[in-house]
């Protein structure tokens, strides 16, 4: 009995721990390279790659009808990356960067239809370079925004 009591409270705590939001989502991801960055917030991603296609994406909970406030920085040397923001499987917002792109955006408004969860994510084909996204949902913490 106490083995099975252990058991349940093992797969229950690794059930929080892999739908947590801050629980990076890779999504059929293949690269020569790939080093997934630590950054200091949940509300971030960061990464270096060579040769990567696929797909990283977060989990972004609103908690009330409110915009989002991304900023991010993408240079891709070889192939194409894009940013996402979907709802659903419905893409409310996207940027796509072709190879020779260095770009670097801070503080772009994107309006959250409803309070709900939505996810970032970077898609990667056969691409090189690296990116940096950051965001915010708190309307009380963003300053600045554009």
């Amino acid at each position: 009995m106490k083995a099975l009591s252990l058991i349940t409270i093992l797969l229950v705590f690794s059930s929080f721990i892999f739908t947590s939001d801050d629980e990076i989502i890779y999504d059929g991801l293949e690269a020569e390279k790939y080093h997934q960055k630590k950054t200091l917030s949940k509300n971030s991603l960061k990464a270096s790659y060579k040769i990567a296609s696929g797909d990283v994406s977060k989990i972004i909970l609103s908690e009330s009808v409110s915009p989002l406030i991304l900023s991010y920085s993408v240079e891709t040397a070889v192939g194409k990356a894009a940013i996402l923001i979907t709802q659903d499987s419905k893409v409310l917002w996207e940027e796509e960067f072709d190879k020779g792109a260095t770009v670097k955006v801070d503080n772009h408004i994107i309006q959250l239809p409803e309070e709900s969860e939505y996810l970032v994510t970077i898609h990667l084909e056969q691409a090189t370079g690296e990116y940096n996204l950051k965001w915010k949902t708190d309307p009380k913490k963003i300053k600045n925004a554009h």
